[in-house]
């Protein structure tokens, strides 16, 4: 007599319910990693500190990283100073922390960062002096503040940034003299403000853009 072969129909329903199971993520998005470890791309370093046991008896010696490419629009992370920038990322906020990144006595240690490269065009930022313009953005403003980038007396320190590629065509922007003019964009007008670029008695100093492709 033919014995029926359970297994073969018991396999394809599982197939068909489940498919196969998938591949575990070799990091979640927070996770903890020996200093000598190396950071894998897109994770930063978000807190430093100390365990005897499990990773030698050596003090700061703990990372926190987390998978900064999995963070939502809007979302920001609080770096330590060691940590390496992201690509797309940018700095919109530096303050202090005693015990964040290990013990350390040193002020303005703290980078927060943004991710620039998720935002729909026309979006605007508060970028630090530090941080790089990612491609595609403009200046459209430089003011001062004593507080968002550090404790800092330094004026004109604040550049605010505008997502210019993916708008419609024929938009226009009024940009800053020290802004890249994006692709596709040209130059309609020059006109002339002493408070939108920071305090200035320059003339001529503002450009209007257009986008014609």
């Amino acid at each position: 007599m033919k014995k029926n072969n359970i297994l073969t129909p018991m396999l394809v329903l599982g197939i068909a319910i489940g498919g196969v199971l998938p591949e575990k993520q070799a990091f979640s998005q927070t996770s903890q990693i020996c200093a000598s470890s190396a950071v894998p791309t897109g994770f930063v370093v978000t807190g430093i500190s100390t365990s005897f046991t499990q990773c030698g008896g050596f003090t700061n010696n703990i990372r926190t990283i987390t998978n900064a490419s999995l963070l939502t629009p809007g979302s920001s992370l609080n770096i330590c100073p060691s940590s390496a920038i992201p690509t797309g990322f940018v700095v919109t906020g530096i303050s202090t922390s005693f015990t964040q990144c290990g013990s350390s006595s040193s002020f303005n240690n703290i980078r927060t960062i943004t991710n620039a490269s998720i935002l729909t065009p026309g979006s605007s930022l508060s970028i630090c002096p530090s941080s790089a313009i990612p491609t595609g953005f403009v200046v459209t403003g430089i003011s001062t503040s004593f507080t968002q980038c550090g404790s800092s007396s330094s004026f004109n320190n604040i550049r605010t940034i505008r997502l210019a590629q993916g708008l419609p065509l024929n938009s226009s922007l009024s940009i800053c003299p020290s802004s890249a003019i994006p692709t596709g964009f040209v130059v309609t007008g020059i006109s002339t403000s002493f408070t939108q670029c920071g305090s200035s008695s320059s003339f001529n100093n503002i450009r209007t853009i257009r986008r014609l492709v």
